[in-house]
Formats: C-alpha cells, sequence, structure tokens
C-alpha cells in the first residue's frame, strides 16, 4: 500500500485508493461486522459504499436498508454499484431476475411520519430477519441508530429493530451475516457497534461523549484512538482492525 508520508497522532497516513483494494478488500472475511463513526458531512457514506464496492458480489451481495425519503448519494451508488432499489423484502419469485451484487431496500415514501414508520419497520425487520436466517449477506445501514428506532405497537407493547440488529452483531458472524452500521450519532449507538465489529472506521467528533464511547472498542488503546481521532483532518478516517491490532489513518 501507498503510505503518503506523514502521521497522524504518530500513525500512518494511507490513501484511501489503495488502501481498500489492497488491504481492506483481501482481509474482509464473510460474517465480518463494520461500524463507521463520524458527524454528518465527514464522508461516512462514500466511504462505506467504497468498501461495499470492494467485497459485494452475487455470492455475497449487499442489501442496503435505506429510511430517508430521498436520498441523491444513495440513487447514485445503487446505479454504480448495480444495487437495483426495490421496495419490499423480501422480493416476488422471479426465475428471470438476474444475479446483481445487492439491492437497495428502498420502501416509497408516504410523507405521513407515523405510516412512513409502520412502513420501514416491517421492510427493514423482514430484511433483518431473513438475512440471519439465510446468512452470506451483508447489512447495510447507513443510519444505524435511527434504523433502530424505528417501532410499532403490537397487543400494546412496543418492539423496535433495535433486538433483531444486536442479534445480527452478537450471532450473525456464525451465519456470514455482516451488519455494517454507519451513524453520525455515535453517542446514541449500541454497545455492540462498538465490541463486536472486526472493521472500524472513525472520523474526527466534537461531541465528548463519543470520545467516551471508545472505552467499549475491545482489544485496543482508547487513549491512542481519542488522540489519533482529535487530529484527524477533514474526510480522514482512523481504521482499527481488532483481532490483529493494527490500526492506521484513511486518507480522503
Amino acid at each position: 500500500m501507498q503510505q503518503l508520508g506523514h502521521r497522524v497522532g504518530g500513525v500512518l497516513v494511507i490513501d484511501r485508493r489503495d488502501f481498500v483494494p489492497n488491504y481492506f478488500a483481501p482481509s474482509y472475511r464473510r460474517g465480518q461486522h463494520v461500524t463507521i463513526l463520524g458527524k454528518t458531512g465527514c464522508g461516512k457514506t462514500q466511504l462505506g459504499y467504497d468498501l461495499v464496492d470492494a467485497v459485494a458480489t452475487p455470492q455475497l451481495p449487499a442489501l442496503n436498508m435505506v429510511i430517508k425519503p430521498e436520498d441523491e448519494t444513495v440513487k447514485y451508488y445503487a446505479r454504480t454499484l448495480d444495487m437495483p432499489r426495490v421496495r419490499a423484502w423480501p422480493l416476488a419469485p422471479n426465475p428471470f431476475r438476474r444475479k446483481t451484487r445487492g439491492y437497495t431496500v428502498w420502501p416509497p415514501p408516504t410523507f405521513d411520519p407515523d405510516m412512513d414508520d409502520e412502513l420501514l419497520y416491517w421492510t427493514h425487520r423482514a430484511v433483518i430477519l431473513d438475512s440471519y436466517k439465510r446468512g452470506r449477506r451483508i447489512l447495510v445501514a447507513d443510519e444505524v441508530v435511527d434504523l433502530a428506532e424505528l417501532s410499532t405497537v403490537i397487543n400494546g407493547k412496543v418492539h423496535t429493530l433495535k433486538k433483531p440488529l444486536e442479534a445480527v452483531w452478537k450471532r450473525g458472524r456464525s451465519m456470514g451475516c455482516g451488519l455494517w452500521a454507519f451513524t453520525q450519532r455515535p453517542s446514541g449507538m449500541s454497545y455492540h457497534g462498538y465490541s463486536a465489529p472486526e472493521h472500524m472506521f472513525i472520523a474526527y467528533d466534537p461531541d465528548h461523549r463519543t470520545r467516551k464511547r471508545y472505552d467499549e472498542i475491545g482489544g485496543v488503546d482508547s487513549g491512542l484512538v481519542q488522540n489519533v481521532v482529535r487530529q484527524l483532518p477533514e474526510f480522514h478516517f482512523m481504521y482499527l482492525q481488532r483481532s490483529t491490532g493494527t490500526y492506521c489513518v484513511v486518507s480522503a
């Protein structure tokens, strides 16, 4: 890989165009979880799709669970990565459907918040549970905190997507189902979003509540993480691979 010849907080900086195909893609194994943390506008979505592009195949498809009513970036990558938009899950049987690298699961909005939340809850619940059962998939949650909060009421009891998402974090790896969780609200993410991923990417975040949660990342020096992250330039991410103890800074 091409090292750019400088460091951030003592950690080597590697060009993303080299890092993704030459390190991340060869090291990724089916079922591993990925977390990307960073505030709005830091480049999470672009980085996430660069990673998906490097590893998703018809044999290991990615299912992107979209909850926003409109998103031009998602539309662009759905076309570019050959992940066509579908409105419901599971797909209707079709023997003539060609194999793709995945799908963008995106129910059509009604712009009634109550109706939209109900539809999103049931659609993405079906995606999560189907993938957990079948395995050999990448589940992409571009805003996992908001996704986990989607809810419905059954027999007077509120049900959210937090439990099925945590089931994938805790047991999905053995099924070959990796949860790739991105969020602009790192301080509100489930503990498992910090403890379960093999691969983590962290952008600069001024929120002290987020920095405190770095202690929940197993097997790394949280002090080192805090020191590097607070020095990151715009659109850069600190990368951690937990099992090997590998870390670097990935440039824009």
